[in-house]
């Protein structure tokens, strides 16, 4: 396969963008499309192309059928342009950014934060320095900043912790926050921003969360944790290590859910594993001895992951998945 770090599905197809501006098929690397503009980026289907105040969307599966495009007021920066929650963020050279819905291409617009962590679409949560969560809508701006400390196993000294991720909680307006290195926070946005629960998981970094059938797991570089913010208890479910036989010290990304199944990766050895919730156990997992960064895109097509290395190889691994 061509290496690129820029790679999409459609109807079954894996397909790749290069640095040409040019789609490929990652099977055989058979040309299919050039795009218009000089800057893309894609989720599922959909591509987006944009260069300074223009923007294009096309659907490859559809032969890359244009279905919006737009020019706008402002010059785009092209390096504040991601994908966040399934929503596209859009930084503009005027301190504004617009979060664009990628189904019904609705936008709505924010003071630029410094970095957007969350979306639904018509809000925005924050990071400004390494622990103040800023919150926006249409009506307020509303601002916390995380008092808490971790000990730096480098120095031995007490810092600051970093928020460094936030998942929907399991109500509304309500949010877990992630932070390095053992803490995750329960929190609620109505006129204030309002802590309701804190995990502190020990001896502990390097981790991840997500929420998997209105259950939320951690996942570390040793253990797989139940939380439970009710009790504010991190209940160790499984250590991970006894199956590959030695402690991955290096950065946990979870990578998808599936049905009852957490695939998560461990980035020095390019670990993939695939965790069952219901049995407790890991139902299957795959060294491919690389290093894999913890932003590297992944996705999954008939039971088959996708993933790059650090030099933007694409792997395959078949996953024990009973849907596609």
């Amino acid at each position: 396969m061509m290496k690129t770090d820029n790679f999409f599905t459609a109807n079954n197809i894996l397909y790749g963008i290069t640095d040409n501006k040019e789609v490929i098929k990652l099977n055989d690397n058979s040309h299919v499309y050039d795009l218009p503009l000089s800057h893309n980026i894609s989720l599922d289907s959909l591509v987006i192309s944009f260069n300074k105040k223009n923007m294009i969307a096309l659907d490859a599966s559809s032969n890359f059928k244009t279905i919006w495009k737009k020019t706008f007021d402002f010059e785009i920066n092209s390096y504040d342009v991601r994908i966040v929650n399934g929503y596209l963020y859009i930084g503009f050279n005027n301190d504004t950014c617009t979060v664009l819905n990628l189904l019904s291409f609705n936008e709505t617009t924010f003071i630029q934060p410094e970095l957007v962590l969350f979306t639904n679409g018509i809000s925005i949560i924050s990071l400004k320095g390494k622990n103040t969560l800023i919150y926006q809508d249409q009506n307020i701006v509303l601002n916390y900043t995380f008092k808490d400390t971790f000990t730096d196993i480098l120095t031995n000294s007490e810092k600051n912790i970093r928020i460094k991720s936030v998942l929907y909680g399991n109500k509304v307006n309500s949010y877990i926050i992630q932070a390095d290195y053992n803490y995750l926070y329960y929190i609620e946005i109505h006129e204030t921003i309002e802590i309701s629960a804190k995990v502190i998981i020990p001896n502990t970094f390097l981790g991840d969360t997500t929420i998997i059938n209105y259950t939320c797991y951690h996942i570390t570089n040793r253990d797989i944790y139940k939380i439970d913010f009710k009790t504010e208890t991190a209940e160790v479910k499984l250590n991970w290590t006894n199956i590959t036989g030695d402690i991955d010290y290096s950065g946990i990304k979870i990578l998808h859910t599936v049905d009852d199944c957490i695939i998560f990766m461990a980035s020095k050895k390019g670990t993939i594993m695939v965790y069952d919730t219901i049995t407790n156990a890991i139902i299957s997992h795959t060294v491919l001895n690389k290093l894999v960064s913890v932003e590297s895109r992944s996705l999954i097509i008939e039971n088959i992951l996708y993933i790059n290395d650090i030099d933007n190889i694409t792997h395959s691994i078949k996953l024990p998945l009973t849907t596609k």
